[in-house]
């Protein structure tokens, strides 16, 4: 069943578009180098970013379906421990996530909701940049949430047709279950593909089986047991450094998917192992 917005909640957004000076919208671009790749986040001004917390809580009223797990009171752990017992598992990559969300995308999604035509382009300004959901504002991963509701429904459906499990986190997306192959996994990505998303085949894991050591999300994974290894510990080092940026630069703490990522991470070595949890959050700190 595809995500939908209520008219109720298409009321009151209409209305809180409405009342919106564009005009007063402004935005700017900071760089960041996040794991030695520079990342460009769109960083709104005060006025906007009102509106888009505003509107990020109206959105927020949307239930998406529970094997979405980058949304509201679940983390990327959830979805570690959802698939963990599983003896096959593959890992696919979304290239180009938050880019591939164009604002004919965000437009076309608004109008089917409901808005008309005016509020439609008028929103549709506000939540993009350059013609793409940008990174830094706090509405766009919900709304590639939202826009992406629809494959999600096509790969929950394939998914449970053949007894596997299918999760997203973001652009991560893992099936598993106990029998899966490489020949299977052709229906998914022509599901994605036909939809005008585009898989990156250099991220895609292989089928890990019931023996291997399983990566998932970054941690290793082995006949259901989550381990955390020095790699996984320097990676959250650099995570820290890259979260002190984006605060520094004014970018909002609830908004990039990284910074979601590391809370979720630090949270979960505090279970794990106190002592690097003390150690990492003194660098945070």
């Amino acid at each position: 069943m595809l995500t939908k917005l209520s008219q109720k909640t298409v009321r009151e957004i209409s209305e809180l578009v409405d009342n919106h000076d564009v005009a007063k919208s402004g935005a700017r671009c900071v760089p960041v180098k996040i794991r030695e790749k520079e990342r460009i986040f769109t960083v709104p001004n005060s006025y906007l970013k009102n509106f888009l917390r505003d509107l990020l809580g109206l959105l927020g009223s949307v239930t998406l379906p529970p094997y979405v797990f980058s949304q509201k009171g679940l983390s990327f752990i959830n979805k570690v421990y959802f698939h963990k017992n599983d003896p096959c598992l593959v890992n696919m990559d979304i290239k180009n996530y938050f880019p591939s969300v164009n604002s004919m995308r965000i437009a076309h999604f608004y109008r089917s909701s409901g808005f008309d035509e005016l509020v439609s382009e008028k929103i549709t300004r506000l939540t993009t940049f350059k013609e793409s959901l940008p990174l830094g504002f706090p509405t766009s991963p919900i709304l590639a949430n939202l826009v992406f509701s629809k494959v999600d429904t096509r790969l929950f459906s394939w998914a449970r047709s053949r007894g596997l499990k299918y999760s997203r986190y973001v652009d991560d997306l893992t099936f598993s279950g106990k029998r899966l192959n490489e020949t299977m996994l052709e229906t998914p990505i022509s599901i994605i593909e036909s939809n005008h998303w585009e898989v990156n085949r250099n991220k895609t894991s292989p089928v890990y089986r019931k023996d291997d050591v399983k990566c998932l999300m970054g941690l290793s994974v082995i006949r259901g047991k989550i381990s955390i290894t020095d790699k996984y510990r320097k990676t959250v080092l650099v995570d820290i450094e890259a979260y002190k940026k984006l605060i520094n630069n004014g970018v909002d703490e609830n908004t990039a998917d990284e910074l979601l990522v590391l809370k979720g991470k630090l949270n979960f070595i505090k279970q794990v192992d106190p002592e690097s949890y003390k150690t990492l959050l003194s660098r945070l700190i």
